[in-house]
């Protein structure tokens, strides 16, 4: 192995892990600004992902973290 590569277990080790209950309520956070969002763009069919990444953004934000929870669309 490489020196300054490191292993996958270690990288996974690194990371935190968030409470269970957390991770809920950060997920019906952004699924009821997601359905704000769909609402307010006149419940257009087809956005569903373009609103559930927005609403995660907002979400975070408002919560100052940077991290995002999904990978944005290649563009």
């Amino acid at each position: 192995m490489k020196k300054g590569t490191k292993k996958k277990e270690e990288i996974f080790a690194e990371q935190p892990t968030a409470p269970i209950a957390s991770d809920q309520a950060l997920h019906q956070a952004i699924a009821e600004k997601a359905y704000a969002l769909y609402q307010k763009g006149g419940r257009r069919h087809g956005q569903d992902l373009a609103d559930w990444l927005e609403a995660e953004r907002l979400v975070l934000s408002e919560k100052g973290e940077k991290k995002l929870i999904s990978v944005p669309p290649a563009k």
